[in-house]
């Protein structure tokens, strides 16, 4: 939820981000001077110079979150809302499909110890 709230802070660039959005077509419009991360991106509109010939699963999500922006919010600019959006469906529909297949059709004994077993044992 932190990419639906602003500023958003805990950004770690190493450039890889920045190059990833750029070979979409994507550009920042102006660098952020509050220390998060501006949510507004340009979307190029002619010629992209780092446009790459092979695609990646990133490069799907990242272009289906263009679609749902130009669809819902503007054609000249990205909002970095719909990439979250994107990768959050994702991420929800793989749980959705990991679940089943990892508990399968076991007991509610047998469902509570697999997810005592499998908690979160960091806190």
């Amino acid at each position: 939820m932190l990419v639906f709230s602003t500023p958003v802070h805990g950004y770690g660039n190493n450039g890889s981000f920045d190059w990833l959005l750029a070979t979409n077509g994507l550009y920042w419009l102006k660098p952020s001077n509050h220390g998060g991360v501006t949510s507004q991106l340009g979307i190029m509109k002619y010629h992209n110079p780092l446009y790459l010939s092979h695609l990646t699963s990133q490069d799907l999500a990242i272009q289906l979150a263009i679609w749902f922006n130009r669809v819902f919010y503007s054609q000249r600019y990205f909002n970095l809302e719909f990439l979250g959006a994107v990768y959050l469906v994702l991420y929800v529909g793989s749980i959705f499909l990991f679940l089943p297949g990892t508990v399968g059709s076991a007991t509610t004994t047998e469902r509570l110890l697999f997810s005592w077993i499998s908690r979160d044992r960091t806190r």
